[in-house]
C-alpha cells in the first residue's frame, strides 16, 4: 500500500539528498532533521524503494518503551501491519519493516536477526556508539545505513567518522517555525541563576550527583512551583529534573499545591508509564516531572510548556528537551520554556 502522507518540500529536498549520498557510494549515511520535522514521514517514503526491490527495513529505537511508538507511527503512514522484534510480542518476520530496540537485539543471537534487510535505519543516531550498534552496522555489511538525529553531536562530544560516512543537514529550526510547521516560543529566564562551579564533568556534560546537589542545594521545590505559577500557570507542562529524587520531590509539591502533577523515570513499569502518559494527553495530569525519561521519543503536541530545572552543557541534550514543546497544536499559539541558569 503506497504512503499516503505529502512530503513537504524540504521533505522532499532531504530525501533527495540522502539517496544521491546513497549513490554517490556513502553507504553508511547520518541524517540530520530537527524533531518534530516529520522523519517518520520520510523513513516511510525511503522504505517503500527498498520494498519494491524485495527487500525490508529495519528500524532500531533506542529504548525499548520506545518500539510500540515507533511500530504504532510507521505503520499508521505506510498504511500495513509493522513488525515488532521484542520480548513477550509475537514476532511476524514477513512484515516489511521491522522495529527493535538496541536493548533487546543485543540480547538475541545473530542468527534470529531478520536477514534480507536492504535499509537498518538508527534513530537517535546520536547514541550509536555502543558496541551493539557497531554489531549490527557490521552484521548487515550489504545493507544501506540511515541514521537518524536532530542533533548530530554524540552524547560524549565526539564525532561520528568512525561509524558514518557522510553527513546529510536538513532544514533548520527557525524555518520550520517561520513557516508554521513549529510553534513559536517565549522564554523565561528566572531570577534564580544556578552556579555550576565546581561541578565535575564527564562526556561532555556534568556528573548527575554532583548536579543535583548543586542544583537542590541553590534552589527550593517551593521556589521552583513559584516559577511555574509566574510563567506557566494552568499550562500543561513537562519538567525535567536533576535527579529521580528531585523529580519525585518536584510532583510531590505540586500535588500538595493542587496541581495535578506525577513523577516518571527509567524504573515506572511500561503499563503504570502508559497510564501516566495518557492522563497527561487528556488533560487529567496537568504536570509531569521526570529525569531522563522524556527528553526522546515523546510526541505530544498540546505540551504547552518545558520547564529545564537541570543545567546542562549538552547542546544534544538541550534541543532533545526543547523539542517536547516545539509541535503544533491548534490550542497553542505560543510554547512556553522557563530554565533557570544563564549559562546553558
Amino acid at each position: 500500500m503506497p504512503v499516503t502522507y505529502e512530503l513537504r518540500d524540504y521533505q522532499h529536498q532531504w530525501i533527495k539528498d540522502i539517496w544521491n549520498s546513497w549513490d554517490q557510494g556513502n553507504r553508511r549515511v547520518l541524517g540530520q532533521l530537527p524533531t518534530a520535522a516529520g522523519k517518520t514521514v520520510c523513513f516511510a517514503h525511503i522504505s517503500h524503494k527498498f520494498f519494491d526491490q524485495g527487500k525490508q527495513v529495519l528500524v532500531i529505537a533506542h529504548r525499548i518503551e520506545l518500539i510500540s511508538q515507533a511500530a504504532e507511527k510507521l505503520s499508521e503512514i505506510i498504511g500495513e501491519p509493522v513488525g515488532i522484534i521484542k520480548a513477550g510480542v509475537l514476532a511476524n518476520p514477513e512484515r516489511r519493516i521491522q522495529v527493535a530496540s538496541v536493548q533487546t537485539l543485543s540480547r538475541r543471537e545473530v542468527l534470529e536477526l531478520p536477514m534480507k534487510i536492504g535499509l537498518l535505519i538508527l534513530d537517535e543516531a546520536h547514541h550509536a556508539t555502543a558496541l551493539s550498534y557497531r554489531r549490527l552496522i557490521e552484521h548487515y555489511e550489504s545493507a544501506q545505513i540511515l541514521g537518524v538525529t536532530a542533533t548530530p553531536q554524540r552524547i560524549d562530544g565526539q564525532g561520528f567518522v568512525d561509524l558514518f560516512d557522510d553527513l546529510v543537514i536538513g532544514i533548520d529550526t527557525a524555518y520550520l517555525i517561520q513557516a508554521g510547521y513549529l510553534s513559536k516560543f517565549r522564554l523565561f529566564a528566572t531570577n534564580q541563576t544556578i552556579s555550576t562551579l565546581g561541578v565535575a564533568k564527564s562526556r561532555g556534560d556534568f556528573r548527575a550527583k554532583e548536579l543535583a546537589v548543586a542544583v537542590t542545594s541553590q534552589i527550593g521545590v517551593s521556589e521552583i512551583l513559584e516559577n511555574y505559577f509566574k510563567y506557566a500557570r494552568n499550562l500543561r507542562t513537562v519538567i525535567f529534573a536533576c535527579s529521580l529524587e528531585h523529580s519525585r520531590a518536584l510532583a510531590a509539591e505540586f500535588s500538595r499545591n493542587y496541581i495535578s502533577a506525577e513523577h516518571l523515570d527509567g524504573k515506572t513499569p511500561s503499563q503504570e508509564k502508559l497510564e501516566i502518559l495518557q492522563r497527561f494527553r487528556n488533560g487529567t495530569t496537568q504536570v509531569i516531572t521526570n529525569y531522563e525519561i522524556l527528553t526522546e521519543g515523546f510526541d505530544c503536541p498540546n505540551i504547552e510548556c518545558v520547564y529545564c530545572v537541570r543545567p546542562t552543557e549538552s547542546s544534544t541534550l538541550w534541543l532533545q528537551m526543547l523539542g517536547r514543546v516545539l509541535r503544533t497544536y491548534t490550542f497553542k499559539p505560543t510554547a512556553v520554556i522557563i530554565r533557570l541558569i544563564r549559562k546553558w
